[in-house]
């Protein structure tokens, strides 16, 4: 999350332009200073912050990285469902254009479409597995978001038990 430089801690917004960076030294002054600047090189202007500031952006970024990280988990569910259905689609469409095809060439294709789905199962798998630890580090444990989350999820149990079932 914080990543040293020079004896300074810096966070740094990726995209957003701009740096807090703490704890700054200067000569002249004892006491720890917190600052905002823009990421540019040669850019020597800063906004001093205090400590407070300084924490809650320490803690907005942790909380975006853990929001982005819940986002590429579902992104990898989207993408192994498009994969899944596109595998789908080619096969009808080789199968509609041309029907001479031999044992070996349908053994090919089951072992494609499983492989498509088992994909497609782990990455729920592991949406599931992982949304609750993502919360939690978000909100905290003593909240009990996470424990909503994943009884909302377990509300499809039928569903839930046909999936597993299916990715066993």
């Amino acid at each position: 999350m914080l990543e040293p430089d020079a004896g300074n801690l810096q966070v740094r917004f990726l995209g957003g332009g701009a740096v807090v960076t703490s704890p700054c030294y200067p000569a002249s002054v004892k006491l720890m200073q917190y600052r905002i600047s823009k990421p540019f090189v040669g850019y020597s202007g800063f906004i001093a912050i205090s400590q407070d500031r300084f924490e809650e952006a320490k803690l907005a970024i942790r909380n975006l990285r853990e929001v982005l990280s819940i986002e590429e988990k579902l992104n990898l569910i989207l993408e192994n469902y498009a994969e899944f259905e596109r595998e789908l689609l080619r096969l009808s469409l080789n199968h509609a254009m041309f029907s001479h095809q031999d044992w070996f060439s349908y053994q090919i294709e089951i072992h494609t479409i499983n492989r498509r789905l088992i994909n497609l199962l782990t990455t729920c798998r592991l949406y599931v597995d992982q949304i609750p630890q993502n919360v939690n580090s978000i909100y905290g444990e003593v909240t009990g978001v996470a424990r909503i989350i994943k009884k909302r999820m377990s509300d499809n149990m039928i569903r839930a038990l046909a999936t597993e079932s299916l990715r066993l």
